[in-house]
This record gives C-alpha cells, sequence and structure tokens, in this order.
C-alpha cells in the first residue's frame, strides 16, 4: 500500500514523462517550411501532401536538410517517417544520413542501394562513423536488409546514445540491431540529410510524416521512487501501472467522497 501511495505522489508531483518532439512536418500545405527544412539541388518540392527528394539533373540530386536540437545525449532517438524509394538504373545510393554537429565524423545513416560497379548490391544498409559507400565502406557497413522498392512503407530508427544501438524498423517489424557508436557527450545538434545520389537521372526519394522525438531525462523524484518500487515488484507496463493505481486510488476517492458527504448531512 505504502509502494503504491509513494508512487502516485511522485506521478502527481513530477509529473509523468513524455517524448518531446523534436521535429514534426506532414507537408500537408504543399510549401517547404523553411523555419525547419533547407535544401540544395535538383530537385527538392513539396506537393500532393508529400515531399520529393529528386534526381533530376545529372550530378546535381536533391538534398533536403534540418538541424534538430536534442534534449540530452542519454536517451534513445526515435526517427519516423514514410517512405518511398525508386531507382532508375543501377548507380542508385539515396537514404537518410544523420551527423552530429559536433562531430560529424561520427555521422550514422541508412542507405537504400541498387548499384552495380566496383561490386553488386541490392538493399537496404546501416552504416556507422561517417561511412555510406556500397563498395568500400564493409567495415562501417550493416549486413543486408531486404528492400522495399517502388511503394510506401513505414521507416522507423531508434537509436540508443549510450549503447550505440540503432534498430531498425520497416511497417513496425524489426529488421536490424547494429552498433552505430555512442553519440559524444558534447553533441547539442543532429543534422538530418534525405538525398537521392545516383548515376544519370531519374532516381527519387519521397517523403511524408517525419517525425523525430526524445525522451527527457527522467526527473530524480520519480526516478527514485520507481527505482525502489521496482526493486521488489514486477516491471509494469505504463497501462497495467495506471490500471493498478487507478484500482488503488477509486476506493480512496468513495471514502472520501461518502465522508464529505455525511458531513453535509
Amino acid at each position: 500500500m505504502k509502494k503504491y501511495l509513494c508512487l502516485a505522489f511522485s506521478l502527481f508531483f513530477c509529473g509523468s514523462v513524455h517524448a518531446d518532439i523534436l521535429l514534426e512536418d506532414d507537408f500537408n500545405d504543399n510549401v517547404i517550411d523553411t523555419s525547419k527544412w533547407y535544401y540544395q539541388g535538383n530537385r527538392v518540392v513539396e506537393e500532393e501532401g508529400i515531399i520529393k527528394v529528386e534526381n533530376t539533373v545529372i550530378d546535381e540530386p536533391g538534398n533536403l536538410y534540418a538541424e534538430v536540437a536534442i534534449l540530452n545525449t542519454i536517451e534513445p532517438i526515435t526517427i519516423e517517417r514514410r517512405v518511398k524509394a525508386h531507382y532508375a538504373n543501377d548507380k542508385f545510393s539515396a537514404g537518410l544520413t544523420i551527423s552530429p554537429l559536433e562531430a560529424p565524423e561520427k555521422a550514422i545513416s541508412v542507405r537504400y542501394i541498387h548499384f552495380s560497379y566496383d561490386c553488386t548490391r541490392d538493399g537496404f544498409y546501416l552504416f556507422r562513423d561517417g561511412g555510406y559507400y556500397a563498395c568500400g565502406h564493409e567495415d562501417r557497413m550493416s549486413d543486408r536488409i531486404a528492400p522495399v522498392w517502388d511503394e510506401w512503407f513505414n521507416e522507423k530508427i531508434i537509436y540508443d546514445p549510450v549503447s550505440g544501438l540503432l534498430s531498425y524498423f520497416i511497417n513496425d517489424l524489426l529488421q536490424m540491431e547494429y552498433d552505430v557508436g555512442s553519440l559524444p557527450g558534447n553533441v547539442t545538434e543532429l543534422v538530418f540529410r534525405f538525398n537521392s545520389w545516383g548515376w544519370y537521372t531519374g532516381h527519387y526519394q519521397y517523403l511524408d510524416d517525419v517525425e523525430v522525438s526524445q525522451d527527457p531525462v527522467i526527473p530524480p523524484c520519480a526516478g527514485s521512487v520507481v527505482a525502489s518500487t521496482y526493486q521488489t515488484s514486477p516491471v509494469y507496463s505504463s497501462s497495467e501501472l495506471t490500471k493498478h493505481l487507478a484500482y488503488f486510488l477509486l476506493p480512496i476517492g468513495a471514502v472520501l467522497g461518502l465522508a464529505v458527504w455525511r458531513r453535509k448531512r
């Protein structure tokens, strides 16, 4: 009983912890929001409720950028979006690169590769430590992830800046966990770059419903109560915890309400 009472007071005074949205855009207004994004190359355009990062001029592919301030270098960072990728020939390597502003050599990336030159590869790959090249950066490249071409899919990336583990999901199914290295403690911003590199023209990646979020560091008061609670109790999900608190608090409310009603009589 004391355990639940302490936890209830902790949640009341400290508040529950929710992820903060660091960047989001649904692209529904068909105008690039320059307070969030900047871009270069040919071409980047927001239309039809999505944003299109295309390769329409040889050697000048489209690039879309966002600089995102992070809350800390401790809690996981989640990137979610809808993606559609298309290659026009066998020289294609598009994707998302995430570069720490203060440590660009620690850049990580997700590459959509359909490439035949020094080697032949067809798949999605995760890279660490600035790697990006399909045929030369094998020491910084994950195993192959089965690709999704020419149709929309939901992509989710969860990066743990402490352990360095990156979890990659397609349509809510975990595809790969890969160690991309921990985030240096002095990093305050991440630079996101979406591009559609390839030889000649006709390649693209389309984006929609981009969201970047991160949990704040848990307040000490809540952390101490939760830690002491879980030492002697099973771990509950947030929904289970809410249910247990409801079971505890509702009878108290009923007793208090009855007492007030009797005093009024």
